[in-house]
């Protein structure tokens, strides 16, 4: 049984006090109406989509206020915590300064995550922490367990926060993936080029070479910045290392590990910001003031 788009979902919001029993009448009357009126506006009208909209989006959708008139609206947050403490998992909103790119983007397939809607977030004491919208998704999580050789540890979330992570992490790792493959990455797995020798490293030279084959790195670069922005950083910092490329964000003051990235992309990562700064991309040594 789906739970989020069962009877047994009104129950609860009715027993716990969230929705009233008025306002779950007018919402099982009007959720036909609404549910065409959502797939137009997605552009999805006449498509059989078993997924979209789930009763939580239909319920959310109407801007009801919370039982007991205190002014808050019943929004997705507040569902999926009454969710969660029904099934006695914890909720997590996830922050996206907290995830493990790594976990997120090497556990599971992309499709698979989209399909299914959970998301691996972080190792957590020697479990697999994992964000899931459904919560009698059991016997997905015990085929993930199996596959990885990993116990994992469910927490509900939100499925706006799953999309989103989803749609940045793995396009962001979709870009830095293709820049490396295009940036010095040899068949054995290690890169050719050498961090030992930062002269060398910065091997792009010419604004054609950027703008012309880098679509990936003009991606990647255009990611960080978005993101950037989204935190409120007031720097960022990306820095060679010796095996990797650390981005680092100044957020109230503190800096924040944000991604590791392969050491093969640095140079062109540094080369675009170069470009888009108007700083002469040639100049390796001396530093520049862009604009």
């Amino acid at each position: 049984m789906n739970f989020l788009n069962s009877d047994a979902l009104f129950d609860l919001l009715v027993a716990r006090r969230v929705l009233t029993p008025k306002q779950r009448e007018f919402v099982t009357l009007e959720k036909g109406k609404q549910r065409q009126k959502l797939l137009r506006q997605a552009g999805k009208e006449g498509v059989t989509d078993k997924d979209y909209p789930d009763m939580v989006e239909i319920l959310t959708s109407f801007n009801l206020k919370l039982a007991g008139g205190e002014g808050a609206l019943i929004d997705e947050e507040l569902i999926m915590q009454t969710v969660a403490k029904e099934h006695k998992l914890p909720f997590v909103k996830l922050d996206p300064l907290e995830l493990e790119m790594e976990v997120v983007t090497k556990t599971i397939p992309r499709n698979f995550a989209i399909r299914q809607l959970l998301l691996p977030f972080k190792m957590e004491d020697g479990l697999l922490a994992m964000a899931v919208y459904h919560p009698d998704c059991h016997g997905v999580l015990e085929d993930i367990e199996q596959a990885n050789q990993v116990r994992i540890k469910p927490y509900i979330a939100t499925k706006s926060d799953i999309k989103r992570i989803i749609a940045e992490f793995f396009g962001f790792q979709r870009s830095i993936s293709a820049a490396e493959d295009q940036f010095g990455i040899v068949p054995g797995g290690s890169s050719s080029v050498d961090i030992g020798n930062l002269e060398r490293y910065v091997k792009i030279s010419s604004a054609k070479e950027i703008t012309s084959s880098d679509q990936h790195i003009k991606s990647a670069v255009n990611h960080i910045f978005h993101y950037a922005l989204e935190q409120r950083a007031s720097d960022i910092h990306i820095e060679p290392k010796r095996s990797a490329c650390v981005v680092r964000f100044r957020i109230d003051g503190s800096l924040h590990t944000i991604y590791n990235l392969p050491k093969a992309v640095h140079a062109a990562i540094a080369a675009r910001i170069k470009f888009l700064a108007r700083l002469d991309i040639a100049e390796k040594r001396r530093p520049q003031d862009g604009r």
